[in-house]
């Protein structure tokens, strides 16, 4: 039986590795010199979006004195100090064994992520994973982050694709609202600090990577 899909389009963030802890912690460390938290509501609110745009919410949100340029780049130094030193970082489950069939049934795989190019290289080349990702659209790709849809329409475009034979992974609200506002299916994959979301614009919605669920549904396995 064919597959369903022509692509699959991966968000990275919270759904192919736990970088979310990491940038929680880089959060925090920020947030703490000015006698702030970075809380899992605050975290819920800026899923999805790029480094300034995070910033410059969490700048509004706690009324900080501090000019956005300043707050992103000690929260940039504190997340490559983390994700450097953090042999905790793994790929999530079910992740290696999805890229690999799909890479076998010559499905095209897209990288679509809110991190920057140089992260996305770093974790990458940790792990491998070049090779399965011929198309890489990051923050510095797009002028607007999720739930604009301006990155998933730039991978479909890219693949000279229709949005409705592509598939987009996604583990946040914005980034549902980003893939679905793009045209795309989508499947929601919640991860720790976005379970519970409302997520009733995902096509369907499953507990991981490694969800059986989710392999018939791109591989339409009997």
């Amino acid at each position: 039986m064919a597959n369903r899909f022509s692509a699959l389009l991966f968000d990275m963030d919270g759904l192919m590795f736990d970088t979310e802890t990491i940038y929680s912690k880089a959060g925090q460390l920020v947030l703490e010199a000015r006698g702030k938290n970075f809380t899992l509501d605050l975290k819920r609110q800026i899923m999805g979006l790029r480094l300034p745009e995070v910033w410059a919410y969490i700048k509004k949100y706690y009324n900080l004195p501090d000019e956005v340029p300043v707050l992103v780049k000690e929260a940039r130094q504190a997340y490559e100090k983390y994700l450097l030193t953090d042999n905790l970082l793994q790929p999530l489950p079910g992740l290696l064994d999805l890229l690999s069939r799909a890479k076998g049934q010559r499905i095209n795989l897209v990288l679509a992520t809110a991190s920057e190019k140089k992260w996305v290289e770093l974790i990458f080349n940790k792990f491998d994973l070049a090779s399965y990702f011929p198309t890489v659209i990051t923050s510095e790709d797009v002028k607007f982050g999720k739930p604009h849809p301006a990155i998933y329409q730039k991978a479909v475009q890219a693949l000279n694709l229709s949005p409705a034979s592509c598939l987009v992974l996604e583990d946040s609200v914005n980034g549902v609202k980003a893939a679905k506002a793009a045209g795309c299916l989508v499947v929601a994959v919640p991860n720790q600090y976005t379970l519970g979301q409302d997520f009733s614009q995902a096509d369907i919605v499953v507990s991981s990577l490694a969800d059986k669920a989710l392999q018939h549904y791109i591989f339409c396995d009997t």
